[in-house]
């Protein structure tokens, strides 16, 4: 008996004593409740988005529904394009461009030797010279005749060979401007040695034939030119659909090197007959929204809006899927109270329902159940390597894209 009082005494102590098990447990469920306050969450270094080539955007307002399927492509007038050759032939002495650079109309491109242009400019000197003593020399009979000194016959004579000289001076300069060298500054300078290959628009190089010491013929493409700034949209329209189409409605359009952008342009001309092969007419569309990398020759995919119902829109890459339900990845506003909370070079992204509506040229109808801002940045490229750090982070729960 007297050892159970001792017992007695040490368990009354210890059921009195606080628990610390209990003490130990109250942070850990905080920090749940923290957890799970941000457990749709992802964070990304810098160097981690630039890997895995995470591209942000914003939602862009398109009509997927109300529209006519087109296809076709990037052209340019007649008159912003130009092949460049020469009326003479002759050697490449110089060339004084490289493609992709801009010239203005008038720029010289190259020069070639020929020895047929200096017999040109020689034939036109020697003519402008003969002319003058001709025209000097039937002045002075056509005074001679007035004053009945000189015969009717001598003055026909004097007439005739200036006007034949004439004559051989203005198809010698006539030639000479044709090949672009104007006999005025000819008469200034002198006998130019080589041929002077000429803009003739303002526009970029976009092919070179030639290159240094070649022999060029005449008539040989040399260079060819475009000017993009009035680059346009040639679409093919089936016969089905000839009557929804009208000047002025609004075309979109993407090209096949930028999936993701889309352009925007409008219906100036409709052509007046079919295409024999596919029962179709040929419309254009210029461009509004021209931006550079847009090029003659592009393959286009359009739609002709018919009607207008604009939705919000994002690229197919945009939406993930998990457990039967759509989401995309927006970026986290950064407060200056939150600043400590990672590192500057770190991108905070959270995980938004979203419902899905139509789908067209590579785009995707998008309502976000919950509320967003409109400069928000969403997740455009790559959001199924955010899913995938998700998932990693809650375990490898199954996902699909």
């Amino acid at each position: 008996m007297k050892n159970l009082i001792p017992l007695m005494a040490l368990w009354a102590f210890v059921a009195c004593k606080p628990s610390v098990t209990s003490e130990a447990e109250e942070p850990h469920q905080h920090n749940e409740e923290a957890i799970s306050d941000h457990h749709d969450q992802v964070h990304l270094l810098q160097r981690q988005m630039e890997v895995m080539d995470i591209q942000l955007g914003q939602f862009q307002q398109l009509d997927l529904r109300h529209t006519i399927k087109s296809n076709g492509r990037l052209e340019l007038p007649p008159q912003k394009r130009a092949e460049v050759t020469a009326l003479l032939g002759g050697r490449v002495k110089s060339i004084e461009v490289f493609p992709g650079r801009f010239v203005k109309e008038g720029q010289l491109l190259a020069l070639l030797e020929q020895p047929e242009f200096i017999d040109l400019q020689q034939m036109y000197l020697s003519a402008r010279s003969q002319v003058n003593f001709l025209q000097s020399d039937y002045e002075r009979k056509v005074q001679l005749a007035k004053d009945s000194l000189s015969s009717t016959k001598l003055l026909e004579q004097a007439k005739s060979a200036y006007e034949s000289a004439r004559a051989e001076k203005e198809g010698a300069a006539a030639k000479l401007m044709m090949l672009g060298v104007s006999p005025n500054e000819l008469e200034a300078k002198g006998i130019q040695p080589h041929l002077a290959i000429k803009a003739p628009i303002s526009g970029y190089i976009r092919r070179i034939n030639i290159s240094i010491g070649t022999y060029v013929q005449a008539q040989q493409s040399m260079f060819e030119l475009v000017d993009n700034d009035h680059i346009h949209i040639d679409l093919m329209v089936y016969e089905k659909d000839m009557g929804k189409v009208a000047i002025g409605q609004e075309v979109v359009f993407s090209i096949t090197g930028k999936p993701d952008s889309v352009f925007h342009g409008k219906i100036f001309a409709i052509g007046k007959a079919f295409e024999e092969g596919p029962r179709a007419m040929q419309v254009h569309a210029e461009i509004d929204n021209l931006k550079g990398g847009l090029l003659p020759g592009m393959y286009v995919d359009a739609r002709i809006v018919t009607e207008k119902h604009q939705v919000n829109a994002l690229p197919e890459d945009a939406i993930v899927t998990n457990g039967g339900l759509s989401y995309i990845f927006v970026e986290e506003h950064q407060h200056e109270d939150d600043a400590h909370s990672h590192d500057s070079n770190e991108s905070v992204f959270h995980m938004v329902e979203v419902a899905t509506g139509a789908h067209d040229m590579g785009f995707v109808e998008v309502v976000p159940t919950d509320a967003l801002n409109r400069d928000d940045l969403i997740v455009t490229k790559g959001a199924y390597y955010l899913m995938a750090e998700y998932l990693k982070s809650q375990g490898g729960a199954e996902h699909h894209h």
